[in-house]
């Protein structure tokens, strides 16, 4: 287990735990995973978790180096003995056990934490978690470059006290003074007071005598209700929106969820669909679209990500048929990438 864990409320709902690996002798268990449980204190005394920590490099025919981190945390239930984890949790055996014990956490309002994110050795690089199932929050990811050593992580955990509130108001729309109307057929009720106050764009359009101000029904034509929702949801509550299944289903669901987040001006959740779209498995495919997209809409953390993949599969990606299509659309972002390929001007 770690060396030291230190948990902190910094207030009300919204706890700090800090892991600190002091040598290479730190606890590993067989797969290779750092693990410890520890329990929060304060307004959450009674809650328990599980964490497990891994550095590793990924290799592949292509690219033999990845340093990638795994993260896991899960909630213990009341009902199980935490010590059980130490041989448990490290094979994938039991994960059907896992996930039957994870369900048995409460999930409902405030009891379940709104969304965790973690930083190695206070560098800000800030990395959200995603809920996998009830209880359970994981996420593997490169290791941030500036990151050297991991010898002490922060796990951020927001239960959200107040905003799990608005969440179930949201929810069960009740008090609603607005109505989002879609091409669809159907409709979604609001609170002009919480979007006004999470998007600059919605406090304008309800106070500046716009017709939407007046008649409180707004015609959202360009935005699926799917993606609509995720958008007003995280207004409420502040928790990350969930994963898709498949690598190009969720990086295209979230590139509508950010086109959305940028016309309602919601930076906050922008940052949230640049985390999930940069991944450490690129395909040509997914690659292609990250590049597209972020050179349409500013981005460039993701665009500097997305044309790393191809500065490092060059000689595979210029003789792929879909290369052709791509210089044939895009011919100016085909130069770009040619350029950085080529390497600095002499």
């Amino acid at each position: 287990m770690a060396s030291s864990v230190e948990v902190r409320e910094v207030r009300n709902g919204f706890f700090r735990v800090r892991f600190i690996f002091v040598d290479s002798t730190t606890a590993k268990d067989e797969d290779g995973f750092f693990h410890t449980a520890f329990q929060l204190c304060g307004s959450q005394s009674n809650r328990k978790f599980f964490f497990r920590y891994k550095f590793f490099f990924i290799k592949t025919n292509s690219e033999p180096n990845i340093a990638t981190t795994a993260i896991y945390v899960r909630e213990i239930p009341s009902n199980e003995n935490s010590e059980h984890d130490n041989d448990s949790e490290s094979s994938e055996v039991n994960s059907s056990k896992r996930q039957k014990l994870a369900s048995s956490v409460s999930e409902t309002g405030v009891n379940s934490p709104h969304h965790m994110w973690i930083d190695y050795n206070n560098t800000l690089e800030e990395t959200i978690l995603f809920k996998k199932s009830q209880g359970v929050w994981f996420r593997m990811f490169p290791l941030p470059s500036n990151v050297k050593r991991y010898d002490a992580i922060t796990l951020s955990i927001d239960f959200g006290n107040i905003s799990g509130g608005l969440a179930k108001l949201f929810l069960s729309q009740q008090l609603c003074d607005v109505e989002f109307k879609f091409k669809c057929g159907q409709s979604i009720g609001a609170h002009v007071a919480i979007l006004s106050a999470g998007s600059p764009v919605f406090s304008v359009m309800f106070s500046s005598g716009f017709l939407e101000s007046k008649t409180r029904k707004v015609a959202i034509d360009d935005i699926e209700i799917d993606i609509f929702k995720q958008l007003l949801h995280y207004l409420y509550s502040g928790g990350s929106p969930e994963l898709k299944v498949g690598l190009m289903e969720n990086i295209i669901h979230y590139q509508h969820l950010f086109a959305a987040a940028d016309k309602y001006d919601v930076e906050a959740l922008k940052t949230v669909c640049v985390g999930v779209m940069i991944i450490p498995h690129k395909t040509f495919e997914s690659a292609t679209s990250n590049l597209i997209f972020s050179q349409l809409h500013s981005i460039p953390k993701l665009f500097e990500d997305s044309m790393d993949y191809f500065v490092k599969h060059s000689r595979k990606v210029c003789y792929q048929p879909e290369w052709l299509d791509f210089m044939k659309a895009y011919p100016e972002l085909c130069v770009l990438v040619t350029q950085r390929i080529a390497g600095p001007r002499i």
